[in-house]
């Protein structure tokens, strides 16, 4: 009666329609039926189990009533006599505890495992994970060393050993070597252990990335990553992400650009092109790189033309990730108030983004993201903030850049004052952007004004870039007021603070020689207007010793731009300014009264500048030097010279000079004309 009742019982169990204290009966059943007893343990144990996996989806109060049946029919069993298969059932029950984390009472079932017991390997194995599950690192390293010693080379479970071997070398016994060397050994010995392998090669890559170099961590990483992670019971995406970003964040930190973004592309590639945590990488990796050549850019180097092309869509791809981070930003963690502190806001996103645009010179873009960002952080709570007013402050700054650069000058106005009127650190920088928009506008007194704060602002012992460029705008300022002096004076400081072979020291060395240079005619003026000798002797002499200045400055900035050419090819903008540099040291001599001197220069420049429309002009100022000089007959030749360098060029060639073919050539004409007469006078 009490086995029938027992597998009626059973049979509704299976069957769904078990009343509820149905677990109760059963062991009270059992409990009659002693024969019944092993066997139906462990079909209920089997019967727990199989719950458990088929279904996943319950509430964890369920699953974990289950887990824990499963432990104790489990006991029930090993307390039976003649149990089929004991040491098999003391493995499960050692792994059930496991799973209810109680590696002591595993261990103590794996005991009564003896090393002649054929599953002996599998107890080992069990023994090994309870240790490991209380980061007893020494003693699993014991067991498992045991268990590679025992196990045969097809023992289903090796390739599992050997990487939770490695795993306890490299993690809790620290030593590499030792965890290297049984992950090759997997490698090399198991090529069907695919989820194996797939980890030793990530956790290879984790070990190596402090002494390999980035090339090799990144080819481990492209062979773990090439299958897909999904199903591998030793690893989690979030697992992996955090192992990636100590890699990401280590080459950030030994500027390994190059790596960081490999890293960051081939995450992309795992993940999804979705993943924010890809595109975060890829996107810092970006900016930084292009920061490079940026920072050189901003410290006066001339960069060629495809290295500017390659920065600036550098910025625009990390631009566009850091604008796909913001947009992605859920709006309850909109605000770093209520996010992660160490993790960027949507407005941080915004920011960043602006930057990167502005930077690669697509300000539209850059202009619509900073009005969000500014939005972001007028609703932000800490709105007030000294932090957020800082970014407030600087945000309204590059939108101010923004419009400018955009040629809306007024708009930009708008911007900078808003932002000057913000406490910050960026003051400087705001005052500087505002008095190149009024000096667009042709604001000069309010532009001196602002660029006088600059100099009034105390700055530490390292100044900052815009401090020098107020010398030199102030000293563009007033040159434009024809106040050539004061300008000189200016330019001269600005000039110190750059480096000396730098573009900027060199455009400064030029404007500074202009400067003296219209000086000197400012003086040759003043001595045509003078009422007395005395005067007119005076502003002689002033404007000889400008003109001199000016010959010397042009002088040595030629010789200098000249070396600079023999070692490289200049860039455009040099090469103009060597030219211009040349040209005005004619010109000096010329009104030095050094007349061989500028017909020496000017010729130089024709023969160099032959077949172009410096040539022309080149044998034109020549023609007057010569002139001067009373030697007619050079200037007659160079004359002839201006007409085939004239006949060389094409229409095009001319449309700078604003003169056609046929009024060049009546002008050259009535030169030779004008000369021939001169000397029929004489």
């Amino acid at each position: 009666m009490p086995r029938w009742a027992y597998r009626k019982l059973w049979w509704q169990v299976l069957r769904q329609e078990a009343p509820p204290d149905w677990s109760q009966r059963l062991d009270q059943l059992l409990h009659e039926t002693p024969a019944e007893r092993a066997r139906a343990y462990e079909r209920l144990v089997r019967w727990y189990l199989w719950r458990v996996a088929s279904l996943p989806q319950r509430p964890a109060t369920e699953l974990e009533a289950d887990w824990e049946a499963a432990v104790q029919a489990s006991a029930q069993l090993l307390l039976q006599p003649h149990v089929p298969d004991l040491a098999v059932a003391r493995v499960r029950h050692a792994l059930l505890l496991l799973r209810r984390r109680r590696p002591a009472e595993a261990r103590e079932t794996l005991a009564r495992i003896t090393p002649r017991d054929p599953h002996y390997p599998d107890a080992l194995y069990v023994l090994a994970r309870a240790w490991l599950s209380e980061e007893s690192y020494e003693e699993a390293g014991q067991a498992w060393n045991r268990l590679m010693q025992i196990a045969p080379p097809n023992w289903p479970r090796l390739p599992q050993a050997m990487y939770w071997l490695g795993v306890c070398y490299a993690v809790g016994l620290r030593s590499p070597e030792e965890a290297e060397r049984i992950w090759q050994q997997l490698l090399q010995s198991q090529p069907q252990a695919t989820w194996e392998r797939q980890a030793v090669l990530l956790r290879l890559a984790l070990l190596r990335h402090h002494r390999a170099t980035a090339e090799e961590v990144l080819a481990l990483l492209r062979q773990g990553l090439h299958s897909p992670l999904e199903g591998n019971p030793y690893l989690s995406r979030p697992q992996l992400e955090d192992w990636l970003q100590s890699v990401w964040q280590q080459w950030m930190e030994r500027k390994d650009w190059a790596a960081a973004r490999d890293l960051g592309r081939l995450w992309l590639d795992t993940a999804g092109k979705d993943s924010p945590k890809g595109k975060r990488w890829l996107a810092f990796a970006l900016a930084r790189m292009a920061e490079q050549a940026w920072l050189r850019q901003t410290d006066g180097e001339d960069l060629p033309a495809a290295e500017l092309d390659e920065m600036r869509a550098t910025y625009r791809e990390a631009g566009e990730l850091f604008e796909e981070l913001a947009c992605a930003w859920p709006a309850e963690i909109a605000h770093p108030d209520s996010s992660q502190p160490n993790s960027p806001s949507r407005r941080d996103y915004l920011y960043l983004a602006a930057v990167c645009f502005q930077r690669a010179q697509d300000f539209p873009r850059a202009i619509r993201l900073l009005e969000q960002g500014l939005s972001e952080l007028d609703k932000s709570p800490s709105r007030s903030a000294p932090q957020t007013d800082d970014l407030r402050q600087e945000m309204l700054v590059m939108l101010g850049e923004c419009w400018h650069q955009m040629k809306l000058p007024q708009k930009g106005i708008e911007a900078l004052q808003r932002a000057l009127l913000v406490p910050g650190s960026h003051r400087i920088r705001g005052y500087y952007q505002l008095a190149l928009a009024l000096m667009e506008l042709g604001k000069l007194d309010e532009a001196e004004r602002a660029l006088r704060e600059i100099l009034t602002v105390p700055v530490s012992a390292q100044e900052p870039p815009e401090y020098r460029k107020a010398l030199s705008a102030l000293g563009h300022l007033h040159f434009r007021r024809e106040q050539y002096e004061t300008a000189a004076e200016y330019l001269e400081k600005a000039i110190g603070r750059y480096p000396p072979d730098s573009a900027p020291a060199y455009s400064l060395r030029y404007w500074l020689a202009e400067c003296y240079r219209l000086a000197g005619k400012q003086e040759d003026r003043k001595a045509v207007a003078a009422d007395t000798e005395t005067r007119r002797q005076f502003h002689r002499q002033q404007k000889r010793k400008h003109l001199q200045r000016a010959a010397d400055t042009f002088d040595a900035l030629a010789q200098s731009l000249l070396a600079r050419e023999k070692k490289q090819p200049l860039f455009a903008d040099l090469s103009t300014l060597l030219r211009e540099s040349r040209f005005a040291l004619g010109d000096c001599y010329f009104h030095l009264g050094e007349y061989e001197k500028s017909a020496s220069v000017y010729e130089t420049l024709a023969r160099e500048y032959e077949r172009q429309l410096a040539g022309l002009r080149a044998w034109f100022e020549a023609r007057r030097s010569y002139l001067a000089a009373g030697r007619s007959e050079d200037a007659l030749r160079c004359i002839d010279r201006a007409m085939q360098v004239l006949e060389q060029l094409n229409d095009q060639d001319l449309a700078p000079t604003r003169m056609t073919r046929q009024q060049w050539v009546q002008y050259l004409e009535e030169a030779r004309h004008s000369i021939r007469q001169a000397e029929q006078l004489r």
